[in-house]
């Protein structure tokens, strides 16, 4: 199969060269002309045309080869295999001879998978599986064990262990339903996501606390402190680099906004050139007049609002996704969560925090223990150093 970027170059000889060779086919015929002067700027197109050309024949080609590699796994999981339907969902086993232990703990994991939903959202809750097709099959290597897959929409891959687990499939199928939640609330399309996950997720709120403490937003930092307000601030959706820069930040955070935007300062601007080494070098009016020409991005991972989104999932009754339905899908994400969740919106954010830091302070090691481990390894080594002997 041709790469995407022979495709591109294929359709870019056509638009250059086709019309050059037809006419001189045309022309060899005929007596040879007289030699003239050829304007080359019109008879040939620029490098810069011909480079754009490229780049969106590039694109077409890119979009096309994608959408073919996943029809073709799509086609493979539909065509191959043992399939088995397991309420809305259906599993695939490739090979046939799949092992039978294997097999019952891929089925036993979606059903798990679907009773989780059902207990927490009802009848609901199962639709987000609505014609899920799974696929289970052998690594590469047997050594390595098993991987499985989802199609059709958004696809996803999970490589199990030597055995398939059924908490490992069920897991997976929790993921996949989480994907599909923008289809059933579209208010929730930009506080989903593929890592967004609607079983235990303890380590993506562990992420976050240390996110937040280690922030270079004051917002965020403030935020791990437990001000709610600055926590806030995190979800909203600002309309200009304005209105980021006073959410986000505060004037101490500008150094680090220019240090992480260096590279949208023009090479050739001597002057922007200037200011960025006299601000680096500590200058404060150099660093707050950079800032108001650099794009300014939300300073967070997207693992802020999807783990929001899990939270509030977490803690409200079963009609949430009913209620998420029938959101207009313009409305604030946090207040189409709180609403679901039955909390005010303050209450939903200032669990989550919570949740957050009590995650990351509970996985942190005691304070008392690393104080033993440390006195331990001292004392050993200066036994080791007293005992040596000399050469």
């Amino acid at each position: 199969m041709c790469k995407a970027r022979d495709i591109a170059a294929a359709i870019v000889l056509g638009m250059c060269v086709g019309p050059v060779s037809a006419a001189s086919s045309q022309e060899s015929s005929a007596a040879p002309p007289a030699i003239s002067r050829v304007d080359s700027d019109s008879a040939i197109p620029s490098l810069a045309t011909v480079r754009a050309r490229l780049d969106s024949a590039e694109r077409v080609a890119t979009a096309a080869e994608s959408t073919y590699r996943r029809r073709l796994r799509e086609l493979r999981v539909q065509r191959g295999g043992d399939t088995v339907r397991v309420g809305p969902v259906r599993i695939a086993f490739m090979p046939e001879d799949f092992p039978a232990v294997q097999r019952r703990a891929a089925i036993e994991g979606l059903k798990d998978a679907i009773e989780s939903l059902d207990h927490r959202f009802g009848a609901d809750g199962v639709t987000l599986l609505d014609s899920a097709l799974f696929q289970v099959q052998r690594y590469s290597n047997r050594f390595f064990g098993f991987t499985m897959i989802s199609v059709p929409g958004v696809f996803q891959w999970h490589r199990l262990g030597r055995s398939v687990q059924s908490d490992e499939v069920e897991a997976f199928a929790l993921r996949k339903a989480a994907v599909t939640l923008p289809a059933v609330a579209p208010v929730l399309a930009r506080f989903s996501g593929l890592n967004t996950s609607l079983g235990d997720n303890d380590d993506a709120f562990e992420q976050v606390a240390g996110e937040l403490a280690l922030s270079r937003s004051s917002a965020g930092r403030r935020c791990y402190t437990g001000d709610i307000a600055a926590c806030r601030a995190l979800f909203a959706e600002p309309a200009s680099n304005a209105e980021a820069l006073a959410l986000w930040f505060e004037p101490e955070d500008y150094r680090s906004i220019v240090e992480f935007g260096t590279r949208s300062i023009a090479k050739d601007d001597s002057v922007a050139q200037a200011a960025l080494v006299r601000c680096l070098e500590g200058d404060d009016a150099s660093c707050a007049r950079l800032v108001t020409q650099l794009p300014i991005n939300n300073p967070h991972s997207a693992q802020v609002r999807l783990t929001l989104t899990e939270h509030a999932l977490d803690i409200a009754p079963r009609n949430a996704l009913a209620v998420l339905a029938a959101t207009d899908s313009s409305a604030s994400p946090v207040a189409a969560l709180a609403r679901a969740a039955g909390v005010s919106e303050d209450s939903l954010v200032a669990g989550w925090q919570q949740r957050a830091v009590e995650t990351f302070e509970a996985g942190r090691p005691s304070p008392l223990l690393l104080v033993a481990s440390t006195a331990m390894w001292g004392f050993l080594l200066l036994e080791l150093a007293i005992r040596r002997r000399p050469l």
